[in-house]
């Protein structure tokens, strides 16, 4: 199916849309911020089972878990030589361990003994040996130690090495594919991933990892985080301050895609219902307070709130990091440009939230996920970079407000969207419809990577 620009007669709602106001701002922009993608894919119902079914989970897992690239860490995580991190999806478990000064690998994360898992969580070793029996192996995943081996007397060391998944780096991030045949890890981000040379990822550091278990199926809780359509209902608090209804969604090969829209500008609901009001002093009194951004902000005659929040924003974070965020253009500071990388990785580009989200299965529960957020910071201009945040967990009882690192603002939207996912799961249990209905342009995200995930299952036409 052919990527293209949304054709102009398409129904959208009044204001300006993200490209009308990169024009009107006049700002020589990174050239990727310019383009258009898109795919209509109809009114085809999304299958309820897709989110239900222990059956459907088991397909996910065997043809589509096993068969793509996932990023599984940080390389700052694993500074030194007998670093490693455990990572889980579903039932497979992998040792990812930076094996010399140069080279990670991920082991599987089982002993060939008897199959007890061998690390149950990161940390740095000399070795790894099985809790069990003490079967030993090297950091390079040759057997290095048999207890009583004499009692083994078939047994061959080229055989007992530990098996492989396969690994690869991009933007300071680690990544693995089970799938001993994938293609490599550039070719599967395609363009895509040469958008974020304009704002490199291995030039930023994690400063903060929180993860919670959610009572929905992973893909209901990262298609919560898909659109810009739930804003006026579940986050109230950005009446006047966000382009919500006229993001820019656009969708790649591969299924990849990305939600671009405006903050700081009014909402274009609020011209609908003939509430659009708000002066540019108020836009900005009310954008400075989301931001965390003390004292009165001016907004210097000729110039919009955008932009003295962005000129603000930036001698913020230039103070607080240590970067020269100089080059940076007004919808680089202020805006929400939040990528996606099938099947569940989320970087988010600019600076206007350096987020990142991680969804994943919880086990084999369908009814239930593993999410996680995190912020990459900018790494100072001069001096040592901080180190990578300690990864928290909260707990049942816990809030995402709890977690103080990510920020008071921020982690109470968390909180709105996390209220509405075991609501979604519950509500797909009792429904009598069969499937879900998305809409054709703003929830286009959830129909793209839906396709593709059909073209694992075999089941895409």
């Amino acid at each position: 199916m052919p990527y293209a620009p949304p054709p102009t007669e398409m129904p959208r709602c009044p204001g300006p849309s993200m490209q009308d106001l990169l024009k009107a701002e006049g700002e020589v922009v990174p050239e990727v911020l310019r383009e258009e993608s898109y795919v209509d894919y109809g009114d085809s119902p999304i299958a309820i089972e897709r989110y239900t079914s222990r059956a459907f989970h088991d397909r996910e897992v065997e043809q589509m878990w096993r068969k793509v690239w996932q990023m599984v860490g940080r390389v700052e995580q694993i500074p030194h030589v007998g670093d490693h991190l455990v990572y889980d999806i579903a039932d497979d478990s992998l040792l990812v361990t930076r094996t010399t000064e140069t080279e990670i690998k991920a082991f599987y994360n089982a002993c060939l003994h008897r199959g007890t898992r061998l690390r149950d969580e990161g940390g740095c070793v000399p070795a790894f040996r099985c809790p069990f029996h003490g079967f030993t192996w090297g950091l390079d995943g040759t057997l290095k130690g048999v207890p009583c081996r004499w009692d083994f007397p078939t047994l061959k060391d080229e055989d007992f090495r530990l098996p492989e998944a396969c690994v690869a780096t991009w933007g300071g991030f680690v990544f693995i594919n089970m799938d001993p045949h994938c293609m490599p890890l550039e070719e599967y981000l395609g363009d895509v991933g040469h958008h974020f040379d304009a704002w490199p990822l291995e030039k930023r550091y994690l400063a903060a990892h929180v993860s919670k278990i959610v009572h929905g199926n992973w893909k209901v809780a990262q298609e919560a985080f898909m659109e810009a359509y739930h804003v006026p209902d579940t986050h109230p608090q950005f009446d006047g301050v966000m382009g919500d209804w006229n993001g820019q969604y656009d969708v790649y090969p591969g299924g990849h895609s990305r939600v671009y829209h405006s903050t700081y500008t009014p909402s274009p609901r609020m011209i609908l219902t003939g509430t659009h009001g708000l002066s540019a002093q108020a836009v900005a009194d009310t954008s400075a307070l989301f931001l965390g951004l003390k004292g009165p902000l001016e907004v210097p005659a000729g110039k919009t709130a955008r932009q003295a929040l962005a000129q603000k924003y930036r001698r913020v974070l230039e103070t607080k990091t240590g970067a020269d965020l100089s080059g940076y253009t007004t919808t680089e500071m202020v805006d929400q440009l939040s990528y996606f990388f099938f099947p569940n990785f989320f970087p988010w580009a600019g600076f206007g939230s350096p987020l990142l989200y991680r969804f994943r299965p919880n086990g084999n529960d369908p009814d239930s996920c593993i999410m996680e957020v995190m912020l990459m910071a900018p790494q100072p201009e001069n001096g040592p970079c901080p180190s990578p945040a300690q990864h928290r967990r909260l707990g049942p009882e816990e809030a995402w407000a709890d977690a103080v690192e990510l920020g008071g603002g921020r982690a109470a939207v968390f909180d709105q969207d996390t209220a509405n996912i075991p609501r979604i799961q519950a509500g797909l249990k009792t429904t009598r419809k069969a499937g879900i209905s998305p809409s054709h342009y703003q929830e286009v995200r959830i129909q793209h990577m839906h396709h593709v995930l059909d073209q694992y299952l075999g089941a895409a036409e």
